[in-house]
């Protein structure tokens, strides 16, 4: 008796699983030189914005001074004169914005530097909003602040300022000439709340996950033709969660965007006993 077996299709099947194996592979090692090709890329980039910072960081803060200088000791300028070196001087202290930003880490932002004790919530936002009116009165944008006075927090003013700074720097590029600005200060259980609106192009929805990534940028920012350099909001929401905050942004009738800062209401003393308390 003779029996005979076909195995063809066996054979047809275990070529095809090699083949596959094989393709599986070679997908698997593409993936791999891929990956390593990008964080060759990722460093390199960070490696060319530390690089250019801290070459534009010396060069600027020598204009600045020597405008302020002429600014307080040349009584004789004339008015024409003055107007240039004011233009000469906020577009030189919007280089150095960039600068400092660029050379930020914001992971790197783990802590206070200089608390500033009997800070409140209101005197961050009025100084922000202050420092904020030339530009919104170049772009036409109006910026209003309605703050409570007693709304205490306690940290380093100047990563706060910096905080504010950016939401208030973005609101007004995104702001259409003849817009407004609106700056909110409150409290809401232990929080200090403080929100800054806008009346610009609204943010949709799929890009409200990456918004607060480093080097992230909205399409409608590059076809507006916004400057900026994806740093400004990532930055803020590491400022917020080194002082125990948070930052985020959310839908608010009457406006396009709202970003809302939320730091723990906290004094001086606070802070004391939180660092007393806390074990080595």
């Amino acid at each position: 008796m003779v029996v005979a077996i076909d195995v063809t299709e066996r054979e047809e099947l275990a070529a095809e699983r090699k083949r596959l194996y094989s393709v599986q592979r070679e997908v698997t090692q593409s993936l791999i030189e891929q990956n390593n090709r990008l964080r060759e890329l990722t460093q390199m980039k960070d490696d060319v914005v530390a690089t250019v910072s801290h070459e534009l960081r010396t060069p600027i803060t020598s204009i600045r001074g020597f405008i302020e200088l002429l600014l307080d000791g040349v009584p004789e300028l004339s008015e024409d004169q003055m107007l240039m070196l004011r233009t000469i001087d906020r577009n030189s202290a919007q280089l150095q914005r960039v600068a400092e930003d660029l050379l930020a880490d914001p992971g790197a932002v783990t802590g206070c530097g200089s608390p500033s004790p009997n800070s409140t919530s209101a005197k961050l936002a009025e100084e922000s909003v202050h420092a904020s009116l030339t530009s919104a009165t170049t772009a036409g944008v109006k910026v209003s602040l309605k703050a409570s006075p007693f709304v205490p927090v306690f940290g380093d003013s100047t990563r706060l300022h910096q905080l504010l700074g950016n939401l208030l720097s973005n609101a007004i590029k995104f702001s259409p000439r003849g817009g407004r600005v609106n700056v909110v200060v409150d409290a809401i259980e232990d929080f200090a709340r403080i929100l800054v609106q806008d009346e610009g192009p609204g943010i949709p929805e799929a890009d409200r996950p990456q918004l607060f990534e480093r080097f992230y940028r909205l399409a409608a920012a590059m076809e507006m033709g916004v400057p900026g350099t994806g740093l400004g909001l990532a930055i803020a929401k590491s400022v917020a969660e080194a002082h125990d905050g948070f930052v985020d942004i959310v839908d608010t009738p009457g406006w396009s965007t709202t970003f809302r800062v939320f730091l723990p209401l906290r004094t001086p003393a606070d802070a004391t006993l939180t660092a007393q308390s806390t074990p080595a």
